[in-house]
């Protein structure tokens, strides 16, 4: 668990994407990589996928709730920033991504998060 209140939790998710970046196995989400390939084709791989990214989004959305006027967006927002770091960094093949998706995320939390 990341200590801290609804912004830093928020803000350390993109720490803890930076490690998982910079470990030698990475090769990217293993959903995403599976539903690229087989291009939709395979419904319960979809379907699997589309549950852990709903398990996902709620996760960042209960931490999302307690400062946000509208959490479901900032989720989302979160969700897609953390989605382009992931690819973004099994193509450069460094961590990058994510401190850059850190940066955007905290221009995000500071229009919509209020409290520290």
């Amino acid at each position: 668990m990341i200590p801290g209140g609804p912004r830093e939790r928020l803000l350390g998710i993109f720490d803890l994407l930076a490690e998982w970046f910079a470990r030698d196995d990475y090769y990217g989400c293993a959903f995403m990589n599976a539903v690229a390939e087989h291009r939709n084709r395979d419904e319960a791989l979809l379907q699997a996928t589309l549950r852990h990214k709903s398990h996902v989004i709620e996760q960042i959305r209960a931490l999302a709730a307690a400062g946000a006027a509208d959490p479901g967006r900032v989720a989302g927002q979160i969700d897609l920033l953390m989605d382009g770091a992931i690819v973004k960094s099994m193509i450069k093949k460094n961590a990058g991504p994510a401190r850059e998706a850190k940066e955007m995320a905290a221009m995000l939390m500071a229009r919509e998060l209020t409290g520290p």
